[in-house]
């Protein structure tokens, strides 16, 4: 699973993806994950990019707790936009187009199935840019069908701690 996304949001991106292109849970799988390469055809997805177009901005909530010093939870949040890459690995028998998969994984977010899972993630989908190929050869023997995608994610971020609220204050004043 890639780092830059909580847990929740890289399970909903994962599922659009195997929505989209129909391919199996094992076929679609995040960078850097251990684990042996799957045949093709499979998705590679990677977060390469990360940021804050804005400001973010701290809310306080009163909460029921038994616990003194833990009153308030402040939560910090934000905006985000992520950049996903989705690499897309062929059939070497030709029976599995990557181009055309990319493209129905894309194509795929207007199902309201997809749209509303996201939606719930608290995932926006940006433009695409064009699926581009990259077929090329393995071992200058054999061709390999490759293509590769990258849309912008419009991502909430929110992290949250809790505090204590001081409502009186009891003094003495001393005068010497």
């Amino acid at each position: 699973m890639s780092t830059a996304l909580t847990p929740s949001k890289a399970q909903a991106i994962q599922a659009w993806i195997r929505t989209g292109s129909g391919l199996e849970t094992a076929k679609v799988i995040w960078k850097d994950q251990a684990g042996p390469r799957p045949s093709a055809p499979f998705i590679v997805m990677s977060i390469e990019s990360l940021r804050n177009p804005g400001l973010d901005w701290t809310d306080a909530e009163r909460v029921v707790t038994p616990n003194p010093g833990m009153e308030i939870r402040y939560s910090v949040r934000g905006m985000r936009v992520a950049r996903l890459t989705l690499d897309c690995f062929g059939d070497a028998t030709g029976n599995s187009n990557p181009v055309s998969i990319l493209d129905a994984v894309l194509t795929s977010t207007a199902l309201p199935s997809v749209r509303n899972a996201l939606r719930t993630a608290n995932i926006g989908i940006g433009t695409p840019e064009p699926v581009r190929s990259l077929t090329g050869l393995i071992n200058s023997v054999m061709r390999e069908p490759r293509a590769i995608a990258t849309v912008a994610l419009h991502l909430t971020n929110d992290v949250s701690e809790l505090g204590t609220n001081i409502e009186t204050v009891v003094y003495e004043i001393e005068i010497d």
